[in-house]
């Protein structure tokens, strides 16, 4: 890597930030909804976070919509049209 860093500084330096955005992500889920897993088996563990994951864009997606006034395009689609 330290190679990398020298020749090609611009890889390098895209190929870091993809691995600080993955590094922070897993610090807030577990931030939000903790850091233990309860499961045993590797498979069930591997579920366990993947609903983790799923769990945190929820909420994350629900902050928006009311802290933000997003409004996402499923609930768009899902409004009735208003008549003129």
């Amino acid at each position: 890597m330290y190679d990398l860093f020298q020749t090609e500084r611009e890889l390098f330096e895209a190929r870091y930030h993809l691995r600080s955005d993955v590094r922070a992500t897993i610090g807030a889920v577990k931030t939000k909804l903790g850091e233990t897993r309860r499961s045993r088996d590797p498979v069930a563990r591997i579920n366990e976070m993947l609903c983790k994951v799923l769990a945190y864009n929820l909420t994350v997606l629900v902050h928006e919509m009311f802290e933000h006034h997003v409004v996402p395009d499923f609930v768009r689609a899902a409004r009735p049209k208003a008549s003129a």
